[in-house]
Formats: C-alpha cells, structure tokens, sequence
C-alpha cells in the first residue's frame, strides 16, 4: 500500500491536514527507501529533509510509523523521535499520540527528557525525546540508573528522527558533531534515520554529514530537482504574504513605544520576538502598562524559557489558541482555515483548557473575557513548535536562519498578510556569535524593500541568504575533554556492552551543562522518610540509600522548610518532595548563568539559621505503604560548588508574571 495515501486517510479527518505535494513525494520517497534497506548489505545513508518553515514536516517524520501501523509490515519496531528542548517533546508528544490515535489507539507514545524519572527505561512505540536525553540513552547513561538493554534494543529497532535539527548550535559545533558520531554508528547498524530542518546553515550541515553519506529530499545537488521545487512551492498556497519588512536601528522598546505602533494593535495579532529573556521581560512590563491605558480589552503573553514548567505549558495553551487556527465552540464553524477575527471570546475550563469563540457565538459563561487584541512578547522558544501567526511581528536582529524561522510566524497562514520589523541596536547579538548577528544586518541593510520580503519567506531564497550569512562563522576547536567525549561516543557505539562507567558518567551532550531550579509557589508536598537500608551499584562504585516514608504528606511553606530541615537532621531524618510537584514547578538554565566569579547567584541561596545555603534535590527511591516503590526527590542543605544537578530556587527572585528576575543578562 501507498504510504502517502495511509497517512492522508488516517489524518484527512482532522480539520488543520492539508495536503502539500513535497510532503506527498517526500513521504513516497521515505517508502522507496525504507523498503529497499533491508536487502542493503552496506549502510544505511542518513535522510535529510528540508522543506520551508510552517510545511508540515511533522507528518513526514511520523508517517512510516503510521503506514507500518495501519498495515501491519514492520520494517521497524517504533520510532525515536527527537528534538532539540524539552518544551518541543511535550507539543510534539501530544501531537504524534493524537495522529497515531486516528490509526490505532492502543500505542505508548511517551516524552522524555532528563526530569523524568522514567528516563531510564527509555522505551516506548515512539519515544519522543530530547536530544540530550536520546543522546544519554545510545550512550546507555542516565540519571537514574543504567539498563543496557532498554535503550539499545529501543535504538536499534526503531527509525530515528532529528527534527528542527539546526537548532543545536554552540561556539564549538560540538552538538552538532555529537551528532555526526551517532549517524556514523546508526548508519553502520542499519538504522533508518531522517534530519529534517527548514533552516540549516550549510556549515552545520557539513559538520553532521562529515564523512558520511546521504541523501536529500528534496536532492538540492540537482538543479532539476531545484527546479522542480521552486514551480511546486508556487503553484501550492501554504502561507500568507508578507507584505513588508522594515528595518530600524533601535533597542525593540524604543521601536514599540512609538505612538504609531501602538496605533496599530487593535484589533492584530503582534508578536515581538527578543533575543535575551531580561529584554522579553522589560518590553513585556512596559507594552503590558501602554496597552492598560486603551479602552479596549486584550491579552498580553510573555514566554521565556525560564518560566516554571506549569505556567509556560498554559501561556503556550493560550497563545495557540489565540493567535492560530482555533474552531470556534459555537456551531459558526470559524477558525478551521483562519484565525477567527476579532472580537472573540475566550473562556477558560476546569480543567485549564480555552474555549474560544467567536463573536457571532459569544458565550454567556461567567468568567468569559473579551479579546480585541493579542500580544505575545517571546524568546527564541518561538522558533520551532509554536504554531501560531501574526499581523505584525517585531523582531531583534539575530542569524539569519533565526531571522527566517521568526518571519515564519508572520501571516502564517493562507490568507493572511502580515508586516516585520526588525531592529537592530549595538547589543542585539546577545546571547548569539556576534559576528553572525552583524552580518545579518549588513546584508538586510544591502537589500532592496521587494527583496527583503523574499530574501525572508521565498524558501529558495532563504536557503542561499541563510548559506551566506554564515559564511563570517568561526567555528571554535572542542578542548580536549569535549574532544575525548566525541571519540568515546563514535567508538563504544550501542552494540556493545563492554562499557566505561566511568566515562558515561562524565559525558556531556553541549559544551556548558544545564541545571534544573524549581520553584516553590505555593506549599511543597513533603514527606518525612529514614534511611532503611543501603546498597551497592558495582557499576557506578558506590554506596546508595533506600528510604522508606514516615509520615503521610505534609505541605510546608517555603518560609517554615528550613527550620523543619534542621530539626530533622537532628533526628537523622530526611524530607523528600513529590517528583510530579518538582516537574510541574521547574526550569532549566545553562550552568554559566547559575554562577558568577565561581559562586553562586543569590537566586540559588536560601538565608537558613546559619548562613546562606543552596538546596538540592537529589532523585533517590523510596518506599511508601500505599503506593510501594517510588521515586521522590531528597532536600539537603549544601554550601556547593554549583554543578549540573537540580535546586530549589529563592521565591524572591521569581515573579509569577514575569519567571526568573536574574538582574543583567552575561
């Protein structure tokens, strides 16, 4: 059976599935492939997939699963399906489990990433995973123990999938080249893979092809095929029209507090883009004061990546279903091909969802609020896996293929018509290679107003724009840890078990290391445990320790935790706090931003009786009556180092408006 006609029957029903001829030939393309590689005697190329921003490349990455579902011929087990944040695998997740529920409703789609406890295991129909997370996994490394078996047989029987691959970068390439050494040894064992990107520079995409060969689809080698694609992408509507970009030498707050600008959002859908998270903050605070003073009612978001998880996951809620396709609850039927216009209504459930209406079918529910505007204030977070759209967007300079992913969020949608504005100051290349930031500018600033639209939304012609713009990058040499690192990962491969414990435990997937802070907003649910026994992992060479709970669970205020932590170790008492609780209430940051001159920032320190301490939360097992074995999260008081790891964060610096309140961005 036709791959491409499963996938369009099983998604047809859905009301956003449109059908896009690359990704029919992509689709048909991934079929011809995957079923000539089990009669391959060699290795098993690599697939890259570029298709521009906002095509649906979603679909193509999840289709062989579903065809080999629907028909019951596995050429593999499941699939791995991994993406660059932790943000990405939770919408990701939910859209996957939601297509492959069209096709059959009894399959594990899971996310993981490196808070879940359930990491470990690494096993599912389709596992949706981090980069890192996937990474540790090959590696047969976690946080929570080591099951060779799990993550090699899950690996080596499924097909990979690396989507929004150009968002791994660093000053090394070493993400990147972590990469490459995994397509060497999934190449060489036989397991399909796909790299799929809108974006990707031609610098980083020789890095993760080094050596290796591939294929393309669409094959941008071949000028027919070039051709080909370009008469494709004009005959299909996919998007909207950006009717304009305007370019300014100014900070965003000094674009966005112009009399004019603020004219122009009644009644739109704006979208501001920064590129650090104290500019969102501040360009939030004040554009939220400014939009106070109009007689008309709307909404103003602000998403960062330090946000607690909770919060961040309803603001993404409420901006989707605000600012993309949303049908209307009423029986109008708005909102399946466009953004339902304004005014409409919005009204949140019990159980945190929006329901969104239209005003032909205004609600008569309490609680209901009227929308005449949306602004939605943002990071890079943005970039991928968002799909929302906007009238306007307004954007700080950044690489060119950054640039490019924002505009994709411009008039996203067939129909629309939108307007950019970028703006460019002297500290705009924050927290990007300076050098990438300033060339993107020099080039925009060469090109005429008809050419800028293009240069930004023709897909063609950002592929060369984004080729050039990174021709000014000087990629640094890994020292010689990270360098060591890489050689360990090409080398051990996942067919093996003659493994370095030592060395997993030392592997880093990105130059700089990521910690975890959770926020205690309300009261923590705790419990008191003893150690019960304790136990040798021969493997890691050391001793750990099993607790069993006393108590049934307490909830503390972050104000009384500390003395309750000294009298219990008093006791030899401990004070474990509930995994879900710590999942829902935390972010993750690079360690680099947790630490200044070698000490920790004052949002780590917490004033105890003695002096000021750091809280750590360490994963351990626990036994409860109720509920057996668990895993819970132990409280203990430290005066450092910082290291990876997970803390809890001082409530002081942490506003619930606006997340984590650093002082000035490094």
């Amino acid at each position: 059976m036709n791959w491409w006609d499963i996938v369009k029957e099983a998604l047809g029903s859905t009301e956003k599935f449109e059908q896009r001829m690359l990704q029919k030939q992509a689709v048909e393309r991934l079929q011809d492939l995957f079923e000539s590689f089990p009669s391959r005697s060699d290795n098993v190329p690599p697939i890259l997939i570029r298709l521009p921003c906002g095509y649906g490349k979603t679909i193509i990455g999840e289709a062989p699963f579903i065809a080999q579902l629907k028909t019951g011929n596995w050429l593999t087990r499941g699939a791995c399906y991994v993406l660059p944040t932790r943000a990405l695998t939770k919408h990701h997740k939910d859209v996957i489990q939601k297509h492959v529920n069209l096709v059959e409703s009894n399959v594990n789609v899971s996310a993981f990433h490196g808070e879940e406890h359930t990491t470990n295991v690494f096993y599912a129909d389709i596992a949706v995973s981090t980069f890192d997370t996937f990474t540790y996994a090959y590696a047969r490394s976690s946080r929570t123990g080591h099951h060779l078996e799990f993550p090699a047989g899950t690996i080596a029987t499924s097909y990979v999938v690396f989507d929004e691959a150009h968002m791994l970068q660093d000053e090394y390439a070493y993400t990147h080249s972590i990469m490459n050494k995994l397509l060497r040894v999934l190449s060489e064992s036989g397991v399909p893979t796909i790299i799929m990107t809108a974006t990707m520079p031609k610098p980083i995409q020789d890095v993760i092809f080094d050596g290796l060969e591939h294929l393309q689809i669409p094959d941008f080698e071949n000028s027919d095929a070039i051709r080909q694609v370009d008469k494709l992408l004009k005959s299909e509507v996919y998007r909207g029209n950006v009717i304009g970009v305007e370019l300014a030498e100014k900070t965003p707050l000094e674009g966005i507090l112009e009399s004019t600008f603020l004219k122009e959002i009644p009644y739109k859908r704006v979208l501001i883009v920064c590129n650090t998270v104290l500019t969102a903050q501040k360009v939030f605070d004040e554009i939220r004061k400014e939009l106070s003073k109009l007689d008309i009612s709307g909404e103003v978001i602000l998403l960062h990546s330090r946000l607690e998880k909770r919060e961040r996951m309803q603001r993404e809620m409420l901006a989707r279903s605000l600012m993309s396709r949303t049908k209307c609850v009423g029986k109008c039927g708005k909102g399946e091909t466009s953004c339902i216009p304004f005014p409409l209504y919005f009204h949140s459930t019990m159980d945190k969802e929006f329901e969104i209406f239209c005003e032909d079918c205004t609600p008569q529910k309490q609680g209901s609020k009227r929308i005449d505007y949306v602004v939605t204030v943002a990071t890079q977070v943005v970039e991928a896996g968002l799909d929302i759209t906007s009238d306007i967007l307004i954007t700080e300079c950044a690489p060119l293929d950054s640039l490019i992913q924002r505009v994709g969020r411009c008039a996203r949608f067939p129909s629309e018509k939108g307007l950019t504005k970028v703006f460019y100051h002297e500290d705009a290349w924050r927290p990007y290679p300076k050098s990438l930031v300033e060339e993107a500018w020099r080039i925009l600033r060469g090109l005429s107003n008809q050419e800028l639209s293009l240069a930004l939304t023709d897909f063609l012609n950002s592929l060369s724009l984004v080729n050039k713009g990174y021709e000014v990058l000087q990629r640094g040499v890994p020292y010689e840890e990270l360098r060591w690192y890489l050689s360990y990962l090409e080398g051990s491969g996942f067919s093996t078990f003659t493994i370095d414990w030592h060395a997993l435990r030392a592997i880093k997937t990105r130059p700089s290391v990521s910690l975890t802070v959770v926020v205690p907003v309300s009261e923590m649910p705790l419990h008191e445990a003893k150690e019960e026994y304790a136990y040798i992992d021969l493997r890691k060479s050391g001793k750990f320790r099993h607790y069993k709970i006393l108590s049934t669970e307490i909830r503390l205020l972050y104000s009384d935790l500390f003395q309750h932590l000294v009298n219990l170790r008093k006791g030899n008492t401990y004070l474990l706090l509930e995994c879900d609780y710590a999942d829902k209430h935390s972010f993750s940051l690079d360690l680099h931003y947790a630490v200044e001159n070698g000490k920790p920032r004052p949002f780590l320190l917490h004033q105890t009786s003695l002096d000021e301490q750091l809280v750590e939360l360490n994963l351990v097992r626990a036994s409860t009556v109720e509920r057996g074995i668990e895993y819970f999260y132990l409280l203990s008081l430290s005066k450092g180092p910082v290291a990876e790891g997970m803390y809890l964060l001082n409530p002081e610096f942490y506003d619930s408006a606006l997340g984590l309140k650093m002082g000035e961005e490094k």
